[in-house]
């Protein structure tokens, strides 16, 4: 069995980041609706729902399964994403566990 570690490459819609990495205020996908799974909301001055980025830092996943679905929440959003698969992991000689 080959074993790999996946990450994602995200490129987020123009003008929906700020410099700082956050959510452009204002800004929501076309199809975003406040409360729908994975998404985040905060109110806005006016009292009303803003949409903010699922969260998304350095993290990698150990099935390909999970990377493809976590990496479908921000598609659904306008992202475009890549799933990246790590070289296959090796262990050191000696170290499978038996004597």
């Amino acid at each position: 069995m080959t074993l790999r570690v996946y990450r994602l490459v995200v490129t987020y819609p123009e003008g929906s980041r700020t410099a700082e990495g956050g959510t452009t205020p204002g800004w929501r996908p076309e199809k975003w609706q406040p409360g729908e799974p994975f998404s985040r909301f905060r109110d806005s001055d006016d009292g009303d729902p803003e949409f903010a980025w699922p969260v998304y830092g350095p993290r990698q996943y150990l099935t390909k399964t999970g990377a493809d679905r976590r990496a479908e929440i921000f598609r659904r959003y306008g992202c475009t994403v890549e799933v990246v698969a790590s070289d296959p992991a090796t262990w050191p000689a000696g170290s499978d566990g038996t004597p």
